[in-house]
């Protein structure tokens, strides 16, 4: 019985990428795809960003959704065809383009309590099938550009699996 509650603890504090939408909109008829949120990193403490991730496919649209929550006093923004890019170990960069125009707020980008009192937003960027298939490869730096310039962040291994895992769910 002593054993029970650890176990039980390790069980339900194990996550993994799962598909939290499938279906097809009864309005439009279009296939909604929707993968679980994710986090893929932080640069650091003070003065730092927390990512996280979730990818969207409606019909053959498919989007990349950066959920970002940083600790500066600075609003920013993300103007529409702003570039969020990932460097593969093989070098090869994937550039995505910002579906919309984004400015941060408090709570922004939060993940329920956390980070409430954090500036932060959520951003889409567009994907197209090749770049889609592309990031099934093995990721290793982010680059998000703001108004402000932008922020590069290194993309552990673990980190970069998560991502291929959310693209091969929306992709099936």
């Amino acid at each position: 019985m002593k054993y029970l509650l650890p176990f039980l603890l390790i069980c339900s504090s194990v996550s993994g990428q799962k598909l939290i939408t499938n279906e097809k909109d009864k309005f439009t008829g279009k296939q909604i795809k929707r993968t679980s949120w994710e986090s893929i990193g932080s640069t650091g403490s003070l003065g730092g960003y927390t990512f996280y991730t979730q990818l969207t496919k409606i019909d053959t649209t498919a989007y990349f959704d950066l959920r970002v929550m940083y600790t500066g006093r600075k609003l920013l923004s993300v103007h529409k065809d702003d570039e969020l890019m990932f460097m593969l170990q093989d070098s090869s960069i994937v550039k995505l383009k910002s579906s919309e125009f984004k400015i941060s707020s408090y709570g922004g980008g939060a993940t329920g309590l956390s980070g409430s009192q954090a500036l932060g937003m959520v951003v889409s960027y567009y994907i197209n099938e090749e770049n889609l298939k592309t990031l099934t490869g093995n990721i290793i730096k982010i680059r998000w550009y703001t108004t402000d310039g932008y922020v590069e962040h290194d993309i552990k291994g673990k980190n970069s699996n998560k991502i291929n895992e959310l693209v091969k769910l929306i992709s099936q």
